[in-house]
Formats: C-alpha cells, sequence, structure tokens
C-alpha cells in the first residue's frame, strides 16, 4: 500500500540537502547568542562585571516587607536588585531584598524576634522608636525631598543647609526607620549655579 507521502519515505537523509545552505557565521552568531544566556561575558566585545556587594551594608526589618520595598523604590528611589530576591513578602513566605541607592546597598526583610526563627531585628513600630539613622548621599537633594514628601515620606527635618558644607533632609519611612539625606553644597552651587554662604 503506497500514498502521497511514500516518495518521502523512500529518500535517504544524508542526501537530503536544505535549499538554504548553512552558513558558518551565522552559526557562529547563534552560537554566541546561547552562550551568552548561559554566561552573558561570553558575548564578543562584551564584558559583564560581577555585582558589586558593599563591604558594609545594613539589614532593616519590617512588619510588612513587600509594602516597604514598595515604598522605598517609589518615594526615596532606590532600585531593586530583583535578581538577589528570596521570597514573596506574603504571610507565610518572608522576603529579603536588596536596594540599591548609588553604590551603597540596604538589605530589608521580615522583622521577627530571635525566638521567631529571626536574627532578634525589629521594626521601630515594635520599640516604639528608631534605633539608626541611615545617611544617604543624593545628586539632588531638593528634588529628592519633593518626591519623598510627595510620596507619602513624614519629613522630620525640612531642607537646610549647614555649616560644614552640606544641603540636606531627614525623614520616616512607613515604619518609622529614620533617612538622612544629604548633597555636598558644592554640588548644590554647581548643579544651580548659586554662590554665596549656606542659608542656615
Amino acid at each position: 500500500m503506497t500514498d502521497d507521502l511514500d516518495p518521502l519515505r523512500r529518500i535517504r537523509p544524508d542526501r537530503v540537502q536544505s535549499d538554504d545552505p548553512n552558513d558558518p557565521e551565522a552559526i557562529s552568531r547563534g552560537r554566541e547568542r546561547l552562550m551568552s544566556v548561559i554566561d552573558p561575558s561570553t558575548l564578543e566585545g562584551e564584558v559583564t562585571e560581577p555585582t558589586h556587594w558593599p563591604t558594609l551594608y545594613p539589614r532593616l526589618g519590617y512588619r510588612d516587607e513587600a509594602a516597604a520595598l514598595e515604598f522605598l523604590c517609589r518615594a526615596f528611589g532606590f532600585r531593586e536588585r530583583r535578581e538577589a530576591r528570596m521570597g514573596e513578602g506574603t504571610r507565610g513566605d518572608p522576603m529579603l531584598a536588596w536596594l540599591e541607592v548609588g553604590d551603597g546597598v540596604v538589605m530589608i526583610g521580615r522583622a521577627a524576634p530571635e525566638a521567631q526563627g529571626g536574627h532578634n531585628i525589629y521594626t521601630p513600630l515594635d520599640v516604639g522608636r528608631s534605633t539608626c539613622m541611615l545617611n544617604v548621599a543624593v545628586d539632588d537633594v531638593d528634588a529628592h525631598f519633593e518626591r519623598a514628601r510627595a510620596e507619602g515620606a513624614r519629613i522630620a527635618m525640612e531642607l537646610n543647609d549647614t555649616f560644614w558644607g552640606d544641603r540636606r533632609y531627614e525623614a520616616y519611612d512607613l515604619e518609622g526607620h529614620h533617612w538622612h539625606f544629604h548633597e555636598p553644597l558644592a554640588h548644590v552651587r554647581a548643579r544651580t549655579g548659586a554662590t554665596g554662604a549656606p542659608t542656615d
């Protein structure tokens, strides 16, 4: 019994040639693309730097670390290292996340006493006060201040110029961690074209 496909069944695979002969350059490009997925540093002409981890970075505890992550990115302009995140921040799946600002990193996670498997890290909501202040250098402290205030950060200190040469402000995040943002006055003057002594 034969059918329309019978001639194809009699053709030897080793004698069948593609209408498009193999292009060695196309194969090489395809290999490079595949290898770049496995290891981006193998892509010709590109060098992938390892992720920078600073020698020292703080870890902050929050009751709601998912809300804290969203707020810190939205109000303070932090950027999450999304590939490093562990957990989803749900009730049964605590989250650890790493946030970048400039060349600095802060780690955030679920606040939990040691007895509950945590590291004895508390949120200011648990102890009733801030226990530290995090100092952060920013490129445009005026714009940063306006953004933080517009996004609901509680301002602890209004913008002011210091006698030692910084323009600064302070704010609390959603759970009361205390943040101090600053920019050297020399940068402010260069950015705005202003001259003269500090105003405060």
